[in-house]
């Protein structure tokens, strides 16, 4: 394929993928929102990159044009786009029936941040199709190392995201005398850590609200274009690796069989054609 990021392929390019009897989309979705001094769209890239990688791995197609997801606890920036749960349910589900009209059949979201719309919608979606779209992350290990406190996922996916699917290098932020700190992490007050903690482990949902951008995230600012580089490629190989990894390709015929043997029970009750 020449490229297999959706929005990217032509009209023709759709229709021959179709008829080739290939049938599977990878969506990333993702918030606009505060983390740190990273971009705004990190969240979204991290899901991006591990949706194209996906793609590449199984033939299949991506979709990385859905970056106003719930942004959950960063309502307290002016940069955040704030969507509720509901939209987003209601705009999955709108969405993912035009794929599968359109002859799509196996579908595979990567979310970008905590997605609590997306198991409701998952239910709902199948029980009306029958085609279950299947939440799935890459295995990809990022290299394990921060600077200055600045976490693994802003130094390594901002570059690899503008790199690898926007190739918008000129959108890179680049200060030859960026220092080692390069960008500042407050820790979560132990009210918000505590109440998280605890509630998590009883299936809870802990609803964080940050008061601080530098709660969540911090951000990395390149020397050169070349470290840039250097780094993204680091990042694209592993997410790439961890797509290779992964057994996509047997979940997608596991998929293909379970939606035949939905599609069986539906044809001898008609009930569940009605839900």
């Amino acid at each position: 394929m020449r490229t297999h990021i959706y929005n990217k392929m032509t009209a023709q390019e759709i229709e021959d993928y179709l008829a080739s009897g290939r049938d599977t989309v990878v969506i990333a979705a993702g918030p606009t929102e505060i983390h740190g001094e990273s971009p705004l769209d990190i969240e979204n890239a991290f899901a991006q990159l591990q949706a194209v990688s996906i793609a590449e791995a199984i033939d299949a197609v991506a979709v990385i044009n859905l970056p106003y997801i719930y942004p959950g606890g960063t309502a307290i920036g002016r940069g955040t786009v704030w969507t509720t749960e509901l939209q987003n349910y209601d705009f999955a589900f709108q969405f993912c029936k035009s794929l599968v009209d359109q002859g799509f059949r196996k579908i595979l979201i990567v979310p970008g941040h905590g997605a609590y719309w997306l198991p409701f919608f998952i239910r709902d979606f199948f029980d009306k199709t029958h085609i279950l779209p299947v939440q799935v992350r890459s295995s990809a290990k990022m290299p394990a190392d921060a600077v200055g406190g600045v976490t693994a996922m802003d130094k390594f996916l901002d570059s690899a995201a503008m790199i690898k699917i926007k190739q918008q290098l000129k959108n890179l932020r680049i200060d030859p005398n960026a220092t080692a700190q390069r960008g500042e992490v407050l820790e979560n007050d132990p009210v918000l850590a505590d109440f998280a903690d605890i509630v998590r482990p009883f299936g809870g949902v802990a609803a964080l609200a940050f008061k601080d951008r530098r709660q969540h995230g911090g951000g990395y600012v390149y020397k050169s274009l070349e470290e840039a580089m250097e780094i993204a490629e680091m990042a694209i190989k592993a997410s790439a690796e961890g797509a290779e990894s992964a057994d996509f390709g047997g979940l997608c015929e596991a998929l293909d069989a379970y939606q035949a043997y939905a599609a069986k029970i539906a044809e001898k009750n008609p009930r569940f054609n009605n839900l």
